[in-house]
């Protein structure tokens, strides 16, 4: 049953309905809850509206007094007349009286008042004024610094959020206050603060007659969300529990919904242009709901209604839909399992009932093909015993005819294995007598490179031997100028010691020459300079007849060396000329040769060439039976080729009939199964 249709199409109907009837009923519910949250909305900020108005008019009526009080002539004589401090104590008292009775009228004049304080600039506590039967002032933190920013504000009013016991602590009930600066721009220390302190009690009595509805609550909060006013005393002092959004405009109104004390509520707001403060009204949001409970008490009656109508409407449809579908689904069960005279019983004109009459003319055409099938399957069965038979003697012939083949392509194989054998011994043969001609050729080429190279060699050593003779005559020559050089260098040395005595003399005369120019005393002088330049020159050439000296020492030294090294050369250049023309006979001899050489050759490369015309033709006709060999063993091959491919495919023949024999059978067998009548 869980997969059945009647069920699904059952589950669809009911979700479907029972849906759409909850999602329309729950929008209309939500919708109208909005609606009264929108209209009690805009009426409540109406009420709003108006609560501050009365309360910037209740708070302007005190801004306005203390504005009174700072311009009071009488009031800043007075309070300049203290602050100056030269007067009699008896005209203090009275001018402190007079203030008292200005404060006294203050006070008076409204119940609402229940204080009225002038409080030094320097909040001196001794210093502080008020009307008769006020008590006097305790300082605390808070005051302390409301205080200053009533000094700060520089003459304009500060209103003070409630406390209590007052602002100062004293008071007997509740109050807030508002406070200014009394400034005097002649005398800085005769600067006073005027505070009023108003009961709490005066914004009840305001407030008590607006209604926010049922469970609503009226309250004023200063910017710190300190309670000013709320129904509750007890809540004075404390932060209030609605957060206000933050505020752009000194006149800020709005509206939301928020979670106060665990309840949801629809909190409006208004801002006071006097004071700054904060007028909110909340009221629960289920006390303003409450009358589209009804919609949903009915939407969900709708709910259960559709319910049942959904119940009743998937019956149906399980009855009419599902049950019909259920039985073609047995028939057809039936059917598979090889009933095919089973027949849908459906009458009527709907699909469903077209859907039975289909089915019955199939049922109908299906066992006519199955009675058909029957017969071409008996047909097919006959036809495959007769075609295996077949199969049978064609492998046989197959098998005769492939053995025939196979040897016959041996036969012509060996027989090309013989002649490829032939073919390549006469191959290597042709090629031992082809390079047996290219080595004859090199050889030649070669001997006749040998010979030039001799005819070439004999040539130049004769050249040589005429440079060898040349060189040797060449030396001589060079041996007999060295010889002469030697001689001359005797010469020189000869010379050299001439001039050395020549130097010895001119230095002994010059030392005459010095000895009588001292004997002349001072007359002598310039021939003593003279005899001493003419020594220093004999010296300077004395000196440099040493050094030739040395250097023609050298040179017959050099000469000397030289000498006994050409004698040794003579010789050794004699016996190379020797060597040089015996060199030239061998050359000779070695081209004689070659040329014989050479000849022979030529013999050998022509008996070579004439032995290897002889193997081409050899290998060409054994080429020619290795060819024919060839072509027959391939033949012999293709038609063993062809002998194999017969007979696989007549094996194979035969195993497709046997298969075809055996899915006869098995069709035969499948179709025996079904009833057809």
């Amino acid at each position: 049953m869980r997969g059945s249709i009647g069920v699904k199409l059952f589950l669809v109907l009911f979700c479907s309905v029972v849906s759409l009837v909850s999602l329309l009923g729950y929008a209309s519910y939500d919708r109208s809850r909005r609606v009264i949250q929108e209209q009690f909305a805009e009426a409540t900020a109406a009420t709003i509206a108006q609560a501050t108005d009365k309360l910037d008019f209740f708070l302007s009526t005190y801004s306005g007094l203390t504005r009174q009080l700072a311009v009071d002539p009488d009031l800043r004589q007075g309070l300049a007349d203290l602050a100056a401090g030269n007067l009699p104590f008896y005209e203090q008292a009275r001018i402190k009286q007079r203030i008292a009775d200005r404060l006294n009228a203050v006070r008076d004049a409204d119940a609402a008042i229940s204080a009225v304080r002038l409080v030094p600039k320097n909040l001196d506590k001794a210093g502080v004024l008020t009307a008769s039967g006020v008590s006097s002032i305790v300082w605390d933190e808070w005051n302390r610094a409301w205080m200053d920013r009533v000094v700060r504000a520089d003459g304009e009013p500060v209103f003070m959020s409630s406390r209590k016991q007052g602002v100062f602590g004293m008071s007997p009930e509740p109050a807030f206050a508002v406070g200014r600066l009394l400034k005097n721009l002649k005398q800085r220390e005769s600067e006073y603060l005027v505070v009023l302190e108003i009961r709490v009690k005066a914004l009840s009595d305001m407030f008590d007659g607006m209604q926010l509805g049922t469970g609503g609550e009226l309250a004023i909060v200063d910017r710190e969300r300190q309670v000013v006013f709320s129904p509750d005393p007890e809540k004075l002092e404390t932060k209030s529990e609605v957060a206000l959004p933050e505020q752009s405009s000194p006149e800020a109104a709005g509206a939301f919904v928020a979670d106060v004390g665990g309840r949801k509520r629809l909190v409006l707001y208004r801002r006071s242009d006097v004071s700054g403060w904060d007028m909110i009204g909340s009221v629960p949001v289920s006390e303003l709901v409450r009358p589209s409970n009804g919609i949903l008490r009915w939407t969900v009656g709708g709910a259960a209604f559709a319910a049942l109508v959904a119940v009743l409407c998937g019956l149906g449809v399980v009855r009419w839909v599902g049950r019909p579908i259920a039985g073609l689904c047995r028939l057809m069960e039936e059917g598979e399992n090889g009933d095919l005279t089973v027949r849908a019983p459906f009458r009527g004109r709907d699909e469903i009932a077209r859907l039975g009459r289909s089915f019955n003319r199939m049922m109908a055409q299906l066992a006519v093909l199955v009675e058909r099938i029957g017969v071409s399957a008996t047909q097919v069965l006959e036809t495959a015993s007769a075609l295996k038979e077949v199969s049978r003697q064609t492998v046989g012939s197959a098998d005769e005819i492939a053995l025939a083949a196979r040897d016959v392509a041996g036969g012509a194989a060996r027989l090309a294995e013989e002649a490829e054998r032939s073919a390549e011994v006469t191959g290597n043969v042709s090629d031992l007598m082809r390079r047996a001609a290219e080595t004859n050729a090199a050889l030649e080429q070669a001997a006749e490179r040998v010979r030039e190279l001799g005819v070439r060699g004999a040539a130049g050593m004769g050249e040589w031997v005429e440079k060898t003779d040349a060189a040797d005559a060449m030396f001589r020559t060079l041996a007999d100028k060295i010889t002469q050089l030697r001689e001359r260098a005797g010469s020189i040395r000869r010379l050299l010691a001439i001039m050395e005595d020549l130097t010895k003399r001119t230095n002994i005369l010059s030392l005459n020459a010095s000895i009588e120019a001292a004997r002349a005393g001072a007359a002598g002088k310039s021939f003593a300079v003279v005899a001493g330049e003419i020594r220093g020159l004999a010296l300077q050439a004395k000196e440099s007849i040493g050094v030739a000296e040395r250097i023609v020492a050298d040179i017959q030294q050099e000469v000397d060396e030289t000498v006994e090294r050409l004698s040794a050369v003579s010789p050794m250049l004699a016996e190379q000329a020797q060597a040089v023309r015996e060199s030239a006979h061998l050359f000779e001899a070695v081209s004689s040769e070659m040329e014989a050489f050479l000849r022979r050759l030529a013999e050998s490369t022509a008996a070579i060439l004439e032995l290897e015309r002889c193997g081409k033709i050899l290998a060409e006709r054994i080429d020619g039976v290795s060819a024919v060999s060839q072509s027959s063993a391939a033949s012999s091959e293709q038609v063993a080729a062809l002998a194999d491919g017969q007979r696989e495919a007549s094996r194979k023949l035969e195993e497709l009939s046997h298969r075809l024999e055996s899915m006869s059978e098995r069709l035969r067998e499948s179709f025996a199964r079904f009833r057809t009548g």
